[in-house]
């Protein structure tokens, strides 16, 4: 556990990081306009994701077939999804 709250704790710290640089570079306010759209966006890629996620499992125990590379594909668009809900880079 401790473990996984230093690597979260690291995460902000490089998060903070990034957007200081991001800002220096373009500007604070197309960088907030960026971080918000990515927002905007994560509902979009999660609500498709979620959809083809059970598709492909059902499609999967039709043909009896290994689901794990076709799960695991949209696993990690899941994941991108939620990690995008989240404000930041």
């Amino acid at each position: 556990m401790r473990n996984i709250l230093g690597l979260f704790a690291l995460l902000l710290i490089f998060e903070v990081i990034f957007f200081l640089e991001t800002v220096s570079s373009l500007g604070l306010l197309n960088t907030i306009i960026l971080a918000i759209s990515t927002t905007f966006i994560a509902p979009l890629i999660l609500r498709e994701t979620s959809g083809k996620i059970i598709e492909r499992f059902k499609e999967t125990f039709i043909l009896k077939a290994n689901p794990a590379p076709q799960i695991a594909s949209e696993l990690f668009k899941l994941l991108a999804g939620l990690l995008l809900l989240l404000p930041g880079f």
